[in-house]
């Protein structure tokens, strides 16, 4: 402290050079950080849409039907997004993924 003190009282360009440098070493050392990993995955969504007095079976096997074809696709199923609700009908919307190419 007593040497930042006598360099101060000496030549205060120094002090302030010296004051610059420490700040563009610390500005330069925070960009030098690497980047977060790129993004590993893709994601879709698909949306279902299933009317009042449609018949359970046929949802059931069109469901089934939609989640192999985008499996063969190589979309991963990971789980339901949302889901709205309305007195005649209510839609899912379903999020699939897959590796980036």
């Amino acid at each position: 402290m007593r040497q930042i003190r006598t360099l101060g009282r000496r030549d205060p360009l120094k002090l302030w050079l010296l004051t610059v440098v420490a700040f563009l070493l610390l500005i330069i050392g925070t960009g030098a950080v690497p980047s977060a990993a790129p993004v590993q995955w893709e994601y879709k969504t698909v949306w279902f849409q299933v009317n009042a007095g449609d018949d359970m079976n046929v949802l059931q096997t069109r469901f089934a039907d939609a989640l192999n074809q985008e499996a063969s696709r190589g979309w991963e199923y990971v789980g339901r997004c949302a889901h709205t609700d309305s007195l005649y009908s209510c839609a899912d919307f379903i999020v699939f993924r897959r590796p980036r190419i």
